[in-house]
């Protein structure tokens, strides 16, 4: 089970309804989850309650991050989290960065990111074969 790559899952959290911040991650950790460890950052959540867990939020979600292997980004709609953490990831801890969504990519995200997929179902498929 603590083998392969560890992923963190990077995407909206605040001010999304359940099924926005879990169903992508859901289908991350049943196609990915019995060979890699994955860290979902939807285990602290502080969604409706995040002033005065601002520390908490952001160090849990940088210490995911400094953990992990590889960032799968769901880059489907804005988010503020997000794009700092894949700048993060990209820039300051050299991670493997991978985002996903069905838009039209920013050139900010093309340039932060290692590889870009218009849909989830690529984006793992990427993950699961690229060797570290």
């Amino acid at each position: 089970m603590a083998h392969g790559k560890t992923i963190y899952l990077s995407g909206g959290i605040s001010g999304l309804d359940d099924a926005s911040c879990n169903d992508w991650r859901a289908e991350c950790v049943a196609a990915l989850a019995h060979q890699n460890t994955i860290l979902d950052p939807m285990r602290r959540d502080y969604r409706g309650r995040e002033q005065g867990y601002e520390d908490a939020i952001i160090l849990g979600d940088m210490a995911d991050l400094a953990r992990c292997d590889i960032v799968l980004a769901n880059a489907s709609a804005p988010s503020w989290g997000t794009a700092m953490e894949i700048y993060h990831a990209f820039h300051v801890l050299r991670k493997l960065v991978v985002a996903w969504g069905p838009s039209e990519f920013s050139p900010w995200l093309s340039v932060h990111t290692h590889a870009l997929f218009d849909s989830l179902s690529e984006a793992i498929c990427f993950v699961k074969e690229f060797e570290l």
